[in-house]
């Protein structure tokens, strides 16, 4: 049974008066990518807010279409847990 995996990155602001929120998830070419992508996002501004943490995220899908669970593979800056 062969599967498919899916990367995306899960950016956290902090807003105003709020303590830390998601931002807009992106999707990611590869593992390393999404790594990237992440590690790089912190410090840097998203609609106005300053990123100040950021997640990677991978999910397989198997041939049924059946997804798993989901698995953080990196965890850079002020994440929740």
């Amino acid at each position: 049974m062969s599967t498919e995996a899916y990367y995306a990155v899960v950016p956290f602001v902090r807003a105003p008066g709020r303590d830390v929120v998601s931002g807009e998830i992106e999707l990611a070419p590869s593992r390393y990518g999404a790594l990237r992508r992440a590690y790089f996002l912190v410090g840097q501004s998203m609609n106005g807010q300053e990123v100040v943490g950021a997640i990677a995220v991978s999910k397989e899908q198997n041939s049924d279409g059946v997804f798993s669970k989901i698995n953080v593979i990196g965890r850079y800056g002020l994440t929740p847990e």
